[in-house]
């Protein structure tokens, strides 16, 4: 825990031996693209689905690319559609347009954004000397808002700010929201100088603190995580089916769980 002086404080996650493992997200995603283009998939890239042009009933999914283009996919009854879209699934929301689904979306007030660290040295010497040990989980916790980083394995951190999105029903005056930190490179930057003036963020942290997208947060509960529309199965897994908060890994645990779950299904 870093506080507001620069002074850290060390606290066990959990039992002597506990520990996180930390993945890149963008890595993880490399991984399974390749394995599942070695089994033969095909990816399609920067396409969304289209709720305006879907029709379920009709067995017809239609997607629209980052250029506007419309490509639509016909399914037969033999063809599975698994879900895996994410909190904001759209094919959940395209069942509970057909009757098929209902579901609860509870968002909270806060949101994220990611920040890069600057890479530090793994060596032994450096690291019991560095108040950014990369076997920690680091928090700079700053009231309604905070800053956590987690190790990567060149060195470098991960860095996510949490923060509201606009002031809440209690303090209508909270300074402290990202439409107000990221007004403009300059905004952002004074901002993390202020209240992170000790964590080793990279160059560009400001830039991509304005740039970045914004993740939302919140619990997802749907009624069913499986239906058939027209003769056509569906499944949803993972965020689309069970996004929680709060949460620490076990949201991706959780997804994971499912593919082993489905995995063991199939099989069968």
């Amino acid at each position: 825990m870093h506080d507001l002086n620069g002074t850290t404080t060390y606290t066990p996650y959990g039992r002597e031996g506990e520990c996180n493992f930390c993945v890149d997200r963008s890595k993880l995603n490399e991984f399974w693209n390749d394995t599942v283009e070695n089994a033969g998939a095909s990816l399609h890239f920067n396409r969304a689905l289209s709720l305006e042009h879907t029709s379920l009933e009709e067995r017809r999914l239609c997607f629209v690319d980052s250029a506007g283009g419309k490509h639509s996919v016909d399914l037969s009854p033999d063809t599975v559609v698994i879900g895996c879209d994410g909190a904001g699934s759209r094919l959940r929301y395209a069942l509970s347009n057909a009757g098929v689904l209902t579901f609860t979306e509870e968002l909270i007030g806060h949101e994220y954004k990611e920040v890069p660290f600057v890479a530090l040295s793994t060596s032994d010497e450096h690291q019991e000397s560095s108040a950014m040990h990369n076997g920690s989980i680091h928090i700079w916790p700053r009231g309604d808002f905070f800053l956590m980083a987690l190790a990567n394995l060149d060195g470098s951190f991960t860095g996510t700010i949490y923060a509201r999105n606009g002031p809440n029903d209690e303090d209508r005056t909270a300074d402290v929201t990202f439409p107000s930190i990221t007004k403009d490179e300059a905004t952002a930057q004074a901002f993390l100088l202020k209240y992170f003036p000790d964590a080793q963020l990279g160059p560009n942290a400001a830039a991509e603190l304005v740039s970045n997208p914004q993740s939302r947060l919140g619990s997802i509960r749907c009624n069913t995580h499986t239906a058939v529309v027209s003769g056509v199965p569906y499944l949803l897994v993972g965020d689309a089916a069970h996004a929680i908060v709060p949460f620490f890994g076990q949201g991706c645990n959780c997804g994971f769980e499912d593919c082993v779950v489905l995995d063991e299904h199939l099989q069968d």
